[in-house]
């Protein structure tokens, strides 16, 4: 018997998402704009075919600990081996995959119910204590990435109450949960896990539409459909191709090509072109932000005169003028869309004021101390384009050396854990600020790497996550917004593009989370 995908609401209204999935219907002018245009492939989907899709990077391994689970990073490889535990809609939903249902009982005990009869594609039974290995696996840093870490530690304990059911305990206590999953909804076989990484990554085993057939690196991982996935039909797909690029361009150049069907796109001039060309373009409909971030804990950005001089100093307008070639948003006046529920204009991030910055950067030389700092940056083509782009604004300014670095996406991010960085281009990705907010500016959190520390912001966030009424948040993220601007700690100056772009004959796309991309559902049309 085919097993049904159940929906429900969340708990919080204010779950709402923060941008639209717009996914037909483009610009006056028939451009493709940056709110998606076109249509994907629709009617009854079509069983069998092989589809290729262009990431952005290639996993270091494929352990389901170490996979992030954005569009922009390894969430494909993710969910294609592993399957998702739940999904939180772009509109705010929850839809349970693996998971069958979620119980809240205080905030701080949560119970979680596994779907009836579930394997991994070895054999063994997806249950209770695999799901318990796996989420207490996930708090190793040997083995799990920052992001991953960080949400796997805000389980205090897990405990198997039968086959199906793992009741798990919070540190926090937070009204948020399903949230939080979205960091840890990959989960592997704990009999191969055990065989050890290079074994796994070999053969990885999952639960989810498509195993690995083969891998070759830098050129492309070839996966088969799964024939006894949980929710059948699904997969439609006979055969998955996933290959990487980090160039945006070669990106798009290649689906132009016909060489792929399907390829992410995290610039807005990309999009724009690729609507243009009658492409569909399907934004990814969450909230999310990219920023220079500040490095409170060293020189020189442990005095806020310099965080103060820098933010005046960058004219963010022109900085996504030269980005995108006028095709971007406007800089964002906050951390939450206007369409989200949670959204207060009462903060805002300041207006650029060269002679303000100059007087500050003049004041720091007097005092001997010259601001001089290196801009860190993946090699994802935008990232790095936007830090040159900010270096040129800098060079315009007395008494200031700025200088850009930028390294493979696995080297960048151990810079920033290991605490060698003094300001960095980051992004921040959420349909619900909690928990990635406090994952990102919290105290004490492994993925803080502004290092603040605040107890006004703490105390913000801890209201945010602890409540589900929509006004008591949206006054706990205008809180920690003001508190952030005071701060000084970041440049936020645009908001995250990212999109799917697709030619003609593509179904089933869909978004969760951070944009991450499930592949049970997408098809082929017959040509």
């Amino acid at each position: 018997m085919k097993l049904t995908r159940r929906r429900s609401t969340l708990i919080a209204a204010a779950l709402a998402a923060s941008l639209a999935l717009a996914g037909c219907g483009g610009d006056d002018d028939g451009g493709g704009g940056t709110e998606g245009s076109g249509a994907q492939a629709s009617g009854d989907p079509v069983e069998g075919g092989s589809l290729t899709y262009l990431a952005v990077t290639e996993p270091a391994n494929l352990d389901p600990a170490s996979l992030s689970n954005s569009l922009v990073t390894q969430a494909v490889y993710g969910n294609a081996i592993y399957g998702q535990l739940i999904e939180i809609t772009p509109e705010g939903d929850l839809e349970y995959g693996l998971i069958e249902n979620l119980e809240n009982r205080d905030n701080t005990t949560w119970v979680v119910t596994l779907r009836e009869g579930l394997t991994f594609t070895d054999g063994t039974p997806l249950d209770a204590e695999a799901l318990k290995y796996n989420w207490d696996r996930s708090k190793d840093r040997t083995v799990a990435g920052s992001q991953t870490v960080a949400s796997a530690s805000a389980i205090a304990s897990t405990t198997v109450v039968d086959e199906r059911t793992l009741e798990v305990t919070l540190a926090k206590p937070t009204a948020q949960f399903a949230s939080l999953i979205m960091a840890i909804n990959f989960v592997g076989s704990p009999t191969a896990l055990a065989q050890g990484p290079e074994a796994f990554t070999a053969n990885p085993v999952g639960a989810g539409p498509f195993t690995l057939e083969s891998w070759a690196r830098q050129d492309r991982m070839v996966l088969k459909a799964n024939p006894d996935y949980w929710d059948a039909p699904k997969p439609y797909l006979d055969e998955l191709v996933i290959r990487a690029n980090p160039d945006d361009n070669q990106r798009y150049n290649s689906l132009q090509a016909g060489e792929v069907d399907i390829a992410i796109s995290n610039n807005y001039e990309t999009v724009q072109l690729a609507g243009d060309a009658g492409m569909t373009t399907l934004p990814a409909g969450f909230s999310g932000f990219t920023n220079l971030m500040f490095n409170f804990s060293k020189a020189p950005f442990d005095d806020p005169r310099a965080r103060e001089a820098i933010t005046l100093a960058i004219d963010r307008q022109a900085l996504v003028d030269t980005l995108y070639g006028g095709a971007g948003d406007a800089p964002p006046d906050s951390l939450i869309r206007e369409t989200s529920a949670l959204y207060d204009e009462s903060s805002s991030f300041p207006e650029p004021d060269a002679e303000r910055a100059q007087e500050l950067l003049d004041e720091l030389a007097d005092e001997g101390k010259p601001l001089e700092f290196t801009i860190l940056s993946s090699d994802n083509s935008d990232v790095s384009r936007a830090g040159q782009a900010m270096q040129a604004q800098l060079e315009e300014f007395d008494n200031l050396t700025v200088s850009v670095e930028s390294q493979e996406s696995a080297s960048w991010f151990g810079r920033l854990s290991q605490n060698d960085y003094e300001a960095t281009i980051y992004g921040a990705a959420y349909v619900d600020p909690s928990p990635v907010l406090d994952t990102l500016v919290g105290t004490g959190s492994a993925t803080n790497f502004n290092r603040i520390s605040d107890p006004t912001l703490d105390a913000a966030l801890e209201r945010g996550r602890l409540s589900d009424d929509p006004e008591e948040r949206r006054e706990a993220y205008a809180e920690v917004q003001q508190v952030l601007v005071d701060q000084h700690a970041m440049i936020v100056y645009t908001w995250s593009p990212a999109f799917l772009v697709t030619g003609e004959g593509v179904g089933g796309i869909r978004f969760y989370g951070s944009g991450s991309t499930p592949v049970d559902g997408l098809w082929l049309a017959e040509s």
